[in-house]
């Protein structure tokens, strides 16, 4: 292919790119324009289109939150700060709005997290991996090292030892998020705990819009869900939201 032609390639390339960027910024920025006029609906519109163009990321998904916080929606302003903070754990702003907004809705104490949610939670998925992968390969330098005479042995089994309580810890921490990996949260302010999966069939409890609940199954147009107080029964599918984005 002929040099130039590579060349004018690589610029427009370039320059659809920055514009691409340039018109991303801008359109953040008219949503962020938007919260502050209380427009909204329109603002939550806008952070909803960039998400489906660029992805999420913390700061948009704090953002929408924010927008559909103030707009009286706390279910998918909870779900949106439960996002963020899956993205950002252990983000102060993020988890000072969370307890927030649960507190202004009276959550904060039916969704309490325990010390070790609170631990677990200093990190997500990938870095409590990444912790432990490290810890492990840090001891299978150490014990080659070992063998090859070049350390000395009780640098060796000191070092060995934290490597240990690494990979425990991370271990730990990787089995309990996991528990939590099927996480929703209540977005209808009528939703319904069933004894059945069947519309009409008795109700155990009402549950609040925002609530935290784990998904244990489906079936049909149903969630079997746990909350944090340990009731089960089931949810209309439309009355809960994955945080994960399934």
């Amino acid at each position: 292919m002929n040099k130039n032609i590579v060349i004018a390639v690589i610029l427009f390339t370039s320059i659809v790119f920055q514009a691409f960027l340039s018109s991303a910024a801008t359109l953040f920025e008219e949503a962020n324009t938007n919260v502050t006029a209380g427009n909204y609906s329109r603002a939550i519109e806008q952070y909803n289109q960039l998400r489906e163009e660029q992805g999420s990321s913390p700061a948009l998904l704090y953002n929408l939150a924010r927008a559909f916080e103030e707009n009286g929606q706390p279910g998918l302003a909870i779900l949106n700060y439960s996002r963020a903070e899956s993205l950002a754990p252990g983000d102060a702003e993020i988890i000072s709005a969370l307890n927030r907004i649960r507190k202004t809705t009276g959550l904060f104490e039916e969704d309490s997290q325990s010390w070790q949610d609170r631990f677990t939670s200093l990190f997500n998925l990938n870095h409590w991996s990444e912790l432990l992968l490290g810890a492990l390969l840090c001891y299978a330098a150490l014990q080659l090292l070992l063998l090859l005479r070049s350390v000395n042995k009780k640098v060796v089994v000191t070092i060995s030892t934290l490597c240990g309580l690494v990979a425990a810890v991370s271990t730990t921490a990787l089995a309990l998020q996991w528990q939590t990996m099927d996480a929703m949260i209540v977005v209808s302010d009528s939703a319904k705990l069933r004894f059945s999966p069947i519309t009409g069939s008795d109700v155990v409890r009402e549950i609040r819009e925002g609530r935290k609940v784990i998904l244990l199954k489906q079936h049909g147009d149903f969630c079997y869900v746990e909350d944090s107080s340990g009731t089960k029964g089931w949810v209309a599918k439309n009355a809960v939201v994955a945080v994960d984005g399934r």
